[in-house]
């Protein structure tokens, strides 16, 4: 699965997050985890989808 822009995903190390932004290299992704966003480099390495909706309810 391809991520984009609006997709729900979690981090390799833990919690969730929202992609808001993407670059159309897809070099980075800025994602909002609530009260703070990341810039994360190489997102289809570091990120992966969320697997399901208790998750991004968290």
């Amino acid at each position: 699965m391809t991520l984009k822009k609006g997709d729900w995903i979690e981090f390799q190390a833990g919690g969730v997050g929202k992609i808001k932004r993407m670059a159309k290299d897809r070099s980075w992704a800025d994602v909002c985890c609530g009260s703070w966003s990341k810039r994360v480099p190489d997102p289809d390495k570091h990120l992966k989808p969320a697997t399901s909706a208790q998750e991004v309810a968290q």
